[in-house]
């Protein structure tokens, strides 16, 4: 069976949609990354803003909409912006919008479903920052909405604002609204503050989207970066109990591929995707 036909087939039997997060070719152009991606059995992206942008600087967004149409692929959601909930000087949070504005009408361009905001506080804060911070991100799921986008809120590791699942629970169930909805980082969420057992916070169906990785085994958490993160698998996540739980809180998102090692960003994008696509069908099809 080709590789595509294998993926399908994998992701019809498990009932899970795999997808290839942009993060792990970096070095690769917009077309390149998309095209590996597809011909090693992908049908569903993640692509980064940023890459798009210097695709479209050199061709136009149409010629991307095009690459993904000629080669069947769905992107699921799109990378991303940090900068939004926490509180920053006024110029600065101005500016984060402005982005957050071009990369919603780039995703409407393309037809890119949801796209990433993320946290990035570094500061110290105190409890009554946190109910601005739902006003934030209502603010800007409003804008997403008209585009029949989604803002996928990612807590993340390290940072002192929003780094677990239940912080991340607290501000979206503040925000309430439809368009603003949870992305769980299996790498932020074993690797920082939460908990396994966090996951009995979530309603069924609230998580959106999930990015899939792995830690390494043998590197103190506290020291951890992001590329660190190794193929699914290959760590010490126990991702099949955490996918089963996601699967009980009716979880029907996909599963997107997000590395940030060097060594996979700067290879073929076709030979990377081909690894990992086998590492994540190795854990998901135990699930």
């Amino acid at each position: 069976m080709a590789l595509g036909g294998a993926i399908q087939a994998a992701q019809d039997k498990g009932g899970f949609r795999l997808a290839m997060n942009q993060a792990t070719s970096m070095s690769a152009d917009f077309r390149a990354a998309m095209e590996g991606y597809a011909r090693a059995g992908f049908r569903y992206v993640e692509p980064w803003i940023s890459k798009i942008d210097e695709f479209a600087a050199r061709e136009s967004l149409a010629v991307a909409r095009r690459i993904l149409g000629d080669h069947a692929l769905t992107p699921v959601c799109a990378c991303a912006q940090g900068g939004i909930v926490e509180p920053l000087p006024a110029a600065e949070q101005a500016k984060n919008f402005d982005q957050l504005k071009h990369k919603l009408e780039v995703c409407a361009e393309l037809g890119i479903a949801r796209l990433v905001v993320h946290s990035v506080g570094r500061d110290k804060y105190t409890a009554a920052d946190y109910d601005p911070a739902a006003e934030r991100l209502r603010k800007a799921a409003d804008m997403a909405q008209p585009l029949r986008a989604t803002i996928v809120f990612e807590f993340v590791r390290g940072t002192a604002f929003c780094g677990s699942l239940s912080t991340s629970v607290h501000i979206l169930r503040k925000a309430s609204h439809p368009n603003a909805r949870m992305l769980i980082d299996l790498f932020h969420f074993w690797g920082g503050f939460s908990k396994f057992e966090d996951l009995e916070l979530l309603k069924d169906g609230e998580p959106e989207h999930v990015h899939i990785d792995d830690l390494p085994a043998g590197v103190p958490r506290e020291i951890l970066t992001d590329r660190d993160r190794v193929p699914p698998g290959e760590g010490v996540i126990p991702i099949r109990r955490i996918v089963r739980m996601l699967r009980q809180k009716k979880y029907k998102g996909a599963f997107s591929i997000e590395l940030f090692d060097p060594r996979l960003q700067k290879g073929d994008p076709y030979e990377v995707a081909v690894q990992l696509k086998r590492a994540a069908e190795r854990v998901l099809r135990q699930v």
